[in-house]
């Protein structure tokens, strides 16, 4: 067990991906106290029909808290980066074809739970297509911990 004190600058990082079809649900658990910035890499050309994505917090069995607005991935190509600038009304950060994401496009966002939480993807079409999701995340106390779903 870290102490407070190394949880706090030991960065983690972790991966989950989303394959076809794109379907709506957790891709990461976490306990305790965790900040993290989240960005996602399209593996897969998505499908050429409206296709919106989001990402959501839900703390213990409390609503969902979404930590942007959907972006329409509609055709994006493998090599795109998804980001989210850490504004909850912002859409999330993204163009097809381009493999760059600004520092203000990958923002830390802070979560925290007593029992469980989960970060989760929702997808407005069962589109085909695969995107990977990798998180950055560092623990703000002994407890904090992040999973794949």
């Amino acid at each position: 067990m870290l102490s407070e004190t190394e949880a706090n600058l030991s960065p983690n990082i972790g991966s989950v991906e989303s394959t076809s079809p794109l379907t709506t649900g957790a891709i990461f658990n976490f306990t305790g106290h965790i900040k993290f910035s989240i960005i996602g890499l399209v593996e897969t050309v998505i499908q050429a029909q409206a296709t919106t994505v989001k990402l959501s917090v839900v703390c213990d069995a409390l609503a969902a808290y979404d930590i942007c607005a959907t972006l329409d991935i509609n055709g994006f190509v493998a090599g795109s980066l998804l980001g989210i600038d850490g504004t909850p009304g912002d859409a999330m950060e993204g163009v097809s074809g381009v493999g760059v994401i600004a520092p203000a496009e990958s923002a830390l966002v802070e979560a925290e739970c007593i029992t469980s939480g989960q970060i989760t993807v929702t997808f407005g079409a069962a589109s085909t297509g695969a995107i990977k999701w990798d998180i950055k995340w560092f623990a703000q106390g002994p407890e904090g911990n992040v999973t794949p779903s």
